[in-house]
């Protein structure tokens, strides 16, 4: 069994704009990073659930949709009303204007809730996969310290945060950190000069945290750093319908391959291959991602990069 955490879900609504400026069509869908990896998870036909906390109508919207999506999901009660997330979307031309919003606070204590609920649905060995942003009033240590009580039962822990929440979380050494190259470029408060220079310091970072590393850098490769040892990924280029959430099933796959007992190259070619599927607008599920991940390219890297 596989847990997302969603702390900061959405409601993410899409407006289509037509050449006058009326509004042609809108649809909606339950979002938030956790939520993104668990409907992966479950197009793949892997046993996960859906934590998320949720709040008011639009929280019971979200609850009501993934449930309609086939989803499993464990609501925990919030404050306020769940965060809507707005794109508006000119049918003439693709270009989109976001609106992301911050999300309510969560109230006193919200993992308790969580804590007292994960031993009916896991067991050790399973994993938990700490996902996204955090809303208003949570303290950037929450992760970390959602890790630390985790590791402690016996959990497997995924990481795939940002800012500060990224650097506090991967002080607790979580097994698996999933940044794509912003937030790990944010995480290192540096950018490296060059694609040598960025391998050393996703080695550097795999070393020092002691967990492996995933990082995806676009269409351009992913690095994975697994039992000491690092590979990179290249993929063949796929004509893209868009890029949104294809980190997501990236981190979707590489966790449902991990549950499968594949070798850490064989997950990170499936992981890349479910992005590639997914950003050329092909549903998800085990037949549409393999011949994408036929079409991946992984090479182990040498032990240790020359100073440049």
């Amino acid at each position: 069994m596989i847990v997302t955490v969603t702390l900061n879900p959405a409601w993410d609504l899409r407006v289509y704009y037509a050449h006058d400026g009326t509004v042609a069509d809108q649809t909606g869908e339950a979002g938030g990073k956790g939520i993104n990896v668990a409907r992966v998870l479950t197009g793949l036909g892997t046993p996960c659930m859906a934590a998320a906390w949720l709040a008011g109508n639009t929280g019971r919207m979200v609850e009501a949709r993934l449930k309609m999506d086939g989803i499993l999901v464990q609501a925990f009660p919030g404050q306020g009303e769940t965060r809507t997330n707005i794109k508006h979307i000119e049918l003439a031309t693709g270009d989109t204007t976001e609106e992301n919003r911050p999300g309510q606070p969560m109230g006193h204590d919200p993992e308790a809730a969580f804590f007292d609920w994960l031993p009916t649905v896991v067991r050790t060995g399973d994993a938990v996969a700490l996902c996204g942003s955090l809303p208003a009033g949570v303290p950037p240590t929450i992760y970390a310290d959602m890790i630390a009580r985790l590791k402690a039962a016996g959990i497997r822990t995924v990481l795939d945060a940002s800012g500060d929440a990224l650097k506090h979380g991967a002080m607790s050494a979580p097994a698996l950190i999933k940044p794509n190259e912003a937030e790990f470029c944010e995480w290192l408060e540096r950018e490296p000069e060059d694609h040598a220079a960025f391998q050393k310091a996703v080695r550097e970072a795999a070393d020092k945290t002691g967990s492996n590393l995933l990082v995806t850098r676009g269409e351009k490769s992913a690095f994975l750093c697994a039992e000491g040892v690092c590979y990179e990924a290249v993929s063949e280029p796929v004509r893209s319908v868009g890029t949104t959430g294809a980190g997501d099933a990236c981190l979707a796959a590489f966790l449902a391959a991990e549950a499968d007992g594949l070798s850490p190259p064989d997950c990170l070619r499936f992981a890349i291959g479910a992005a590639a599927c997914f950003v050329s607008g092909c549903a998800i599920s085990r037949e549409s991602v393999a011949p994408f991940a036929e079409r991946v390219q992984v090479n182990r890297l040498p032990q240790a990069v020359p100073d440049c």
